[in-house]
């Protein structure tokens, strides 16, 4: 699951004939290169598979979208871009509202990119003059990983004591299935010393 990403929130078709037909590549290509402005994505990054997580479609919620990239360095990419269009869309809102708007609790560490190949170069357009300014948009795709059960039931244990520790002030985030709380790690047999109600 090295170069697996869970893409949430896309919406789905409600007709049968429609779901069945679901091109779910084309889907998150598309999303990448317009919504996460990664230029070139549908010829520069390769997906091995995508398709629904669940056969049982529900309409009061969509299913995600399970993709397995080729590369690994694609996956950071993405990764970067999510983040980075999330953390574009909450600067905006703290720059016009003079009001700190928090970020998700569920919100991880960001990994950076390192020294991506050439083919996953990024193109960014020049600004334009005299264009008004457009209120942001939050976005509405959210990207994560996707994790073996053994590794999912861990950090469902300890992202309750991650959300109290942001609550408190605290800089915490997940990592894998450890978390980290003020630069120290705990794992799901010592997260009990951080003093938090894992119930």
């Amino acid at each position: 699951m090295r170069c697996n990403l869970l893409f949430h929130d896309f919406p789905e078709e409600k007709s049968p004939a429609a779901r069945k037909s679901e091109d779910c590549a084309k889907l998150v290509l598309d999303y990448l290169n317009d919504k996460l402005e990664i230029a070139r994505a549908h010829e520069n990054i390769k997906i091995e598979r995508a398709h629904r997580l669940g056969a049982k479609y529900d309409f009061r919620k969509s299913r995600q979208v399970v993709v397995m990239l080729n590369h690994y360095h694609y996956k950071l990419l993405v990764k970067q871009k999510a983040q980075e269009a999330r953390k574009k869309y909450y600067d905006s809102i703290n720059s016009t509202s003079g009001v700190k708007v928090p970020q998700s609790a569920g919100a991880e560490k960001s990994q950076t990119c390192g020294d991506l190949p050439p083919e996953t170069s990024l193109a960014y357009g020049e600004p334009m003059d005299d264009v008004p300014p457009t209120e942001p948009t939050k976005p509405m795709i959210s990207v994560s990983d996707k994790f073996p059960k053994s590794i999912q039931a861990r950090r469902k244990i300890l992202l309750t004591v991650m959300v109290s520790a942001k609550k408190d002030g605290k800089a915490a985030y997940l990592s894998y299935d450890k978390l980290y709380i003020d630069n120290r790690m705990y794992t799901v047999d010592t997260v009990h010393k951080a003093d938090y109600s894992i119930s």
